[in-house]
């Protein structure tokens, strides 16, 4: 029973309501401004405006200077790199930063790679030296998500947070499988961790990744996540409901129409978050293994956690 919940949860093959929401004009001009820029190209990288229509260009091909080429090169390449070796991402990126070392976007291509790598405190650190030489800089969303789980996994939540406001009302722009879904999954987690008072900033997201169509393996994710928010809103009954979405989902993970678990990008959350997100999955079947997570919860979650009143009480009470 136990292997059937973190099948569930596809483990085992491994800002606040107004601000989207609410406001959808607002919304959709973040959509529209964030895919202006949403591309990884530099500004020092882009073709020259006045150059004549139909000259030729090719990927980030505009620089004149024999350098600035080396450079532009190096990030292309390092880029095409990203997803199935990020190893090489991170060597495209020291032959750029050496070429111009003064520039941004060689960090930030590092940092990516570097999170696509799990080695976050490394990550994080190359984003603040980007971000050190352009105070300015606009990351597109899939490094600005890049940022934001490096800032989580290191414990800087209030960035990581700031990052998930701005990176949600522009996460369709994000490609890779399941992404845009994560995201609101994750900025929902990280906000009940960090800002417990705003739960219904989490609902919110929960809300939104449930409406859109995710791919099965993510279901259960949506569902735990958004049944664990209701239940901490005292919303018990209604939990319960959607706790039990997840039996329906569970059937269709990795369906032949859907891209594989291994290619859809599954949310990062806190571990003891999730213990407490599969208790609530778990509820729908079996007390005892409801039990067993939020107990497991109780005895590693630190003293200081915003919801280890909630567990102890869950564990206390006769009705999961």
């Amino acid at each position: 029973m136990r292997s059937k919940v973190w099948a569930l949860l596809g483990v085992a093959g491994a800002a606040y309501t107004s601000l989207a929401w609410a406001d959808v004009s607002r919304a959709r001009t973040d959509r529209v401004r964030a895919a202006a820029g949403s591309s990884p190209r530099p500004l020092e990288c882009k073709p020259d405006s006045n150059a004549a229509v139909g000259s030729g260009y090719t990927v980030w091909d505009a620089a004149r200077e024999p350098r600035l080429l080396r450079y532009c090169n190096a990030l292309a390449k390092g880029y095409a790199r990203l997803r199935e070796a990020p190893e090489q991402a991170v060597q495209a990126a020291a032959i750029a930063a050496r070429a111009e070392p003064g520039q941004a976007a060689p960090q930030v291509l590092k940092a990516l790679a570097l999170v696509s790598m799990g080695r976050f405190k490394e990550s994080f650190e190359s984003y603040r030296q980007a971000l050190a030489k352009a105070p300015d800089l606009r990351l597109s969303p899939e490094a600005l998500h890049g940022y934001a789980r490096a800032a989580a996994s290191t414990g800087h939540r209030g960035e990581a947070l700031g990052a998930y406001r701005r990176l949600v009302p522009m996460a369709s722009l994000l490609t890779s499988p399941g992404a845009s879904e994560s995201v609101l999954v994750e900025a929902a987690a990280l906000v009940m961790l960090t800002t417990p008072k705003e739960l219904q900033e989490a609902v919110a997201y929960l809300n939104e990744a449930r409406r859109r169509n995710a791919v099965p393996v993510l279901r259960p994710y949506i569902v735990a996540a958004l049944s664990l928010a209701l239940d901490r809103q005292g919303r018990t009954e209604e939990a319960r409901g959607v706790a039990a979405e997840a039996r329906g989902g569970a059937g269709a993970m990795g369906g032949a129409t859907q891209p594989a678990a291994s290619s859809v990008m599954l949310p990062a959350i806190d571990s003891h978050e999730l213990l407490a997100m599969m208790a609530m999955l778990a509820a729908a079947e079996s007390r005892e293994l409801s039990q067993d997570y939020f107990r497991e919860f109780v005895e590693g979650a630190p003293s200081d956690h915003p919801w280890l009143a909630h567990a102890r009480a869950k564990l206390s009470s006769k009705v999961q």
